[in-house]
């Protein structure tokens, strides 16, 4: 009874009340005897209490990670497939966000493995599903697109919907976000938007309060990759109320930080800078440090625009530090340009900030990011530009820009063919 009220509270997003039942149901399997009936019932509620636990506390906060550890011991002695699968799954998005990418790509090779003995299309589609994040992350895109449109060819709403309180969220919406910011970084800004705004309508749809948390997150960072601040703003003040109203509180530090950068970057600049500092502050108190490369670069980004140039060079090599330290690395080209930029205002600083240029260029290459090699060419191009090697920026730049085939009306394309027409 404990058990069904706990899901019942999860269903009505009753994050709190549902960690109780579920925690006062783990109680009580103390007192069953030893045996494959309680192994199962318990690692059903260490499975169950995991959802909420993800909603009200975070995706690595010490609660969360016992119930996925003891999942994990518990999936060695049970006998039900169903439940070690199901288990697996929650181990690989425990450790896709703590962040350990590398080992949330091992559980999920073990997924494939089981997910190869059902007849169930939608089991078999959840290791791509997982597979996205983490590859996302490790700067594979093309890896991530192929994931997605690999499971999004037997998705059905209707029936995968489900998964939103199995795991957290509706596994196929969230996927569709990650595959346009990975559309993004491969050169298709347009197609990323039509990706986005069709996961955005799936999740209006289907009315799943911690989904749609994530889903404006990832509003508020494609529109920031966009370059389109107004959207941010839009989507940070539909984020702010339905993460408090939740609960939500990693969203709840998500929207205090987008609202921090906001302030810095129309002039409250000190005020933005502490209370950013202070958002990731509290997102790190949940134990999780994902996006966090992402995060420091935009700070970066927002204190180099208000000319705090200390607090931008403190930025980005927080963004270096957990970068080599969790290989997170979607972000390394952008990281580079920012401090290549930044050691160009340094006096003798051009050498080292070439340098870092031509290391985001190639990063960028190496990673198929054709946004972000085309932002790493410009920073180059007006350094040659402005150093009498117009011809060698030009054809460098003219050839990068070249390749692209859409989004000829965003920010980036829009500076490139401007930056063009002055070489």
């Amino acid at each position: 009874y404990l058990h069904r009220a706990g899901q019942q509270a999860v269903h009505v997003s009753a994050n709190e009340e549902a960690i109780a039942h579920f925690s006062n149901a783990l109680g009580l399997i103390e007192a069953l005897p030893q045996g494959s009936e309680r192994i199962e019932k318990e690692l059903a509620l260490q499975l169950a209490l995991a959802v909420p636990l993800q909603w009200a506390r975070g995706f690595a906060a010490p609660e969360l990670a016992h119930a996925t550890e003891r999942a994990r011991e518990l999936c060695e002695q049970a006998r039900d497939p169903r439940q070690t699968f199901a288990a697996l799954a929650q181990l690989a998005l425990f450790y896709a966000t703590q962040p350990d990418y590398q080992l949330a790509l091992e559980l999920v090779d073990q997924l494939h493995g089981l997910a190869g003995e059902s007849d169930d299309a939608s089991v078999k589609t959840v290791p791509y599903y997982m597979q996205t994040w983490p590859l996302l992350n490790v700067g594979c895109f093309a890896q991530a697109v192929a994931c997605v449109e690999h499971a999004m060819t037997s998705y059905d709403p209707a029936r995968d919907c489900v998964t939103a309180y199995i795991y957290g969220f509706e596994l196929g919406v969230l996927n569709l976000v990650f595959e346009s910011w990975s559309h993004w970084f491969l050169g298709f800004p347009e197609r990323a938007r039509r990706q986005f705004d069709k996961a955005m309508a799936l999740a209006r749809a289907q009315g799943h309060p911690h989904t749609m948390a994530f889903m404006l997150v990832g509003a508020c960072e494609l529109y920031w990759f966009l370059r389109d601040p107004a959207a941010v703003v839009r989507y940070t003040e539909e984020l702010a109320p339905l993460a408090d109203e939740h609960g939500f509180i990693y969203w709840q530090a998500h929207a205090a930080f987008y609202r921090a950068e906001r302030m810095a970057r129309e002039g409250q600049v000190q005020d933005g800078i502490t209370q950013m500092h202070q958002a990731i502050a509290m997102m790190r108190a949940t134990g999780t440090e994902t996006c966090l490369t992402r995060l420091y670069t935009r700070m970066a980004d927002a204190c180099e625009r208000a000319g705090e140039n200390d607090e931008a060079v403190a930025a980005v090599q927080a963004a270096m530090e957990v970068m080599h330290k969790n290989h997170e690395i979607y972000m390394e080209a952008e990281i580079y340009r920012h401090r290549g930029d930044l050691l160009l205002l340094q006096a003798g600083g051009l050498a080292d900030a070439e340098a870092d240029f031509e290391r985001a260029i190639h990063t960028a290459r190496r990673q198929q990011a054709k946004t972000l090699e085309l932002r790493a060419t410009m920073s180059l191009a007006r350094l040659w530009q402005s150093r009498g090697k117009r011809e060698e920026a030009r054809e460098r730049l003219s050839e990068i820009y070249g390749r692209f085939t859409e989004g000829f009306e965003t920010p980036d394309l829009e500076d490139a063919k401007a930056l063009l027409a002055s070489l």
